[in-house]
């Protein structure tokens, strides 16, 4: 397998730009670069921007075709994820800290939020801001006969006209990440690469929505399509004899699962994990089990934005419709590693009743664009030597999030939960090696103090939701929520909720991660730790 490469640098002091000038792909992808960098500089405090130079930003941005207008709706800063250690520790803690995650979870949270603050006010539908507010009431009539919803089979709403909710016409979603997500869009192998260029036929408000070139899997073998997890440094490095997935399905997938672990051999990129990008491993070593930024932004290309439980409101699928990628950029990698790998018979992965009912799930193709827009303007020193890919050093375990209704969130990474932050009025020693300790009061965190963006404030937002819009819980789920801000904490009640209230959703996401040639590696969280804890 492949052996990491090695640069040298012959001057004692070698200094680089912290970012490489490049090409953009059109002016619309530096239009959404530099709405999103200007709302970083604004939101985030300066004295962590000036000391951690070095981290990466995402964004969701929405465009009003009707008044060409861009609005940040949704962002995420970090570079942290959870040990394996606290990963079974509830649904409390915020699992991933990168920023392409808290991004996306954001955004859901501003979906709940514009969802919610309908059901107490009509300003919001009748608002003159178009990119404000996003999303439009649907009426699903009583025959159903165009109910394009995500329904519980026990809703007491079955025989009655239902309110849902999608995209206004005109409004599109838009990803921009400051650097190339981690994991199969970093690894700059198994294609032919060529430089960016602009396109001077596009205008302002325009992108290329020209298919993307077919990729032939001539190196699947060799990793080409494979999915990655985040490298965890506190796990023992031994092979995972679990590989897969043990989730209760239908029995076609069942049978297929069972004719597919017959016919499996051991591939060459199952050996190793020198290959991978730095800081990445494969599934199968079991040195990691969060998933890399690539695989889920590709499986969201499939599944939504919108998730489980918001599917139960949403009237279709929300599909972003670029991606614009500042550094690390190459527009073959990326177009395969968060949307092409992904190209399969999706009738039969998703099921023949999906080419007839909604909503659709079938792998959707963003626009992904290169952007010339700077993030960081300044100069890294270099060592004497250092591994390729491995230059930048993310010091800060610090994460913030943040949308429209929910604000600024500081969220510690290595805790997944809230910490307190403090602006230094000290000059900052950007040299020292513990920014953290000199810079930030991390003994002030709050373990109680929960994020916004957990997956138990999501089942409360859930609930409130259901609430409002008159749509009683279950009598069996009542012991769930006994008291305002109490929810289902253990993974298995979270999935149990989830299959209720979305159960095409979680159909299709079961046949993804069960049946697809690429999607199937995917590694779940294990539900055994529940029926551990419950026995205590």
């Amino acid at each position: 397998m492949t052996q990491k490469k090695v640069q040298y640098h012959k001057e004692e002091n070698a200094v680089r730009h912290a970012e490489k000038r490049r090409t953009s792909t059109c002016s619309f992808a530096d239009r959404v670069a530099s709405t999103s960098v200007d709302h970083y500089c604004t939101i985030v405090p300066s004295s962590f921007r000036e000391s951690q130079r070095q981290t990466c930003l995402a964004t969701i941005v929405a465009h009003c075709r009707h008044s060409d207008t861009l609005r940040v709706l949704a962002m995420g800063v970090g570079t942290k994820f959870l040990p394996n250690a606290l990963l079974q520790d509830g649904n409390v803690r915020v699992r991933d800290c990168h920023a392409e995650v808290l991004c996306k979870r954001a955004f859901r949270r501003y979906l709940f939020e514009e969802l919610l603050s309908r059901q107490s006010t009509t300003s919001l539908n009748s608002s003159t801001d178009d990119v404000r507010s996003i999303m439009e009431e649907v009426i699903i009539n009583k025959s159903g006969t165009n109910a394009t919803h995500d329904q519980s089979s026990t809703s007491k709403f079955q025989n009655e006209e239902l309110i849902q909710y999608r995209l206004k016409e005109g409004i599109t979603l838009h990803l921009y990440c400051s650097s190339a997500p981690c994991g199969n869009a970093t690894l700059k192998k198994f294609a032919k690469m060529t430089r960016e260029t602009y396109n001077l036929a596009l205008a302002p408000h325009e992108w290329d929505s020209s298919p993307h070139v077919p990729i032939r899997g001539h190196a699947v073998p060799l990793g080409q399509f494979s999915l990655l997890v985040k490298l965890d440094s506190t796990l023992s490095i031994e092979k995972d004899t679990s590989h897969g997935n043990k989730l209760t399905v239908d029995s076609n997938i069942k049978g297929v699962e069972a004719r597919d672990a017959k016919k499996k051999k051991r591939k060459p990129v199952d050996e190793s994990d020198l290959w991978c990008p730095p800081g990445t491993s494969t599934v199968t070593l079991g040195k990691g089990s969060i998933h890399t930024c690539s695989d889920k932004i590709c499986r969201w290309n499939i599944l939504g934005l919108q998730g489980s439980l918001l599917s139960s409101f949403i009237d279709e699928p929300m599909y972003l419709s670029t991606i614009t990628i500042a550094r690390k950029f190459t527009r073959c990698i990326c177009q395969r590693a968060l949307c092409c790998r992904g190209v399969t018979a999706l009738d039969t992965i998703m099921g023949k009743e999906s080419s007839t009912k909604m909503p659709q799930y079938n792998l959707h193709h963003p626009s992904i664009m290169g952007t010339g827009v700077l993030m960081d303007n300044g100069v890294l020193e270099m060592k004497p030597v250092v591994i390729e890919g491995e230059t930048v050093k993310f010091a800060s375990k610090l994460a913030w999030a943040w949308s429209i209704d929910m604000g600024l969130e500081c969220i510690d990474g290595a805790s997944g939960l809230l910490c307190h932050y403090y602006e230094s009025n000290k000059e900052i020693n950007v040299g020292c090696n513990r920014l953290d300790a000199q810079l930030f009061d991390l003994s002030c965190i709050d373990v109680q103090s929960i994020s916004k963006l957990s997956s138990s404030s999501f089942v409360e937002l859930y609930t409130r939701l259901e609430r409002k819009l008159a749509r009683n819980i279950a009598p069996e789920d009542k012991h769930n929520f006994k008291r305002e801000g109490s929810v289902p904490c253990s993974l298995s009640s979270l999935r149990d909720l989830k299959r209720k209230v979305s159960p095409r959703y979680e159909h299709a996401k079961d046949r993804l991660l069960t049946i697809h040639p690429v999607f199937r590696d995917w590694k779940r969280r294990d539900v055994r730790f529940d029926s551990i804890e419950k026995s205590k």
